[in-house]
């Protein structure tokens, strides 16, 4: 769940993200800790996911890097199999 809008809507009249942090922090050391490892997990299983999307797109941007010299050639390459 995310509380950020929550407590946004909340306190209208706060415009620092700072204040705003101030109560999301106080709202983190009020829950037990059952509760703190529920948040923990969640947080985990993001992390892996964004790690892995992180990688996938260097990756991506190496290989668009290293091929992106032959591209012109690869283009003229397959349009010649083309029916037009």
């Amino acid at each position: 769940m995310q509380i950020w809008p929550q407590v946004k809507a909340e306190n209208a009249h706060l415009s620092s993200v700072c204040e705003l942090g101030a109560i999301v922090g106080g709202l983190w050391r009020d829950l037990d800790p059952t509760q703190k490892q529920e948040f923990n997990e969640l947080y985990a299983k993001d992390k892996v996911s964004a790690d892995f999307h992180c990688h996938c797109r260097r990756g991506f941007n190496v290989a668009y890097i290293r091929v992106g010299r032959f591209l012109p050639k690869l283009v003229r390459l397959f349009c010649q199999f083309l029916p037009f």
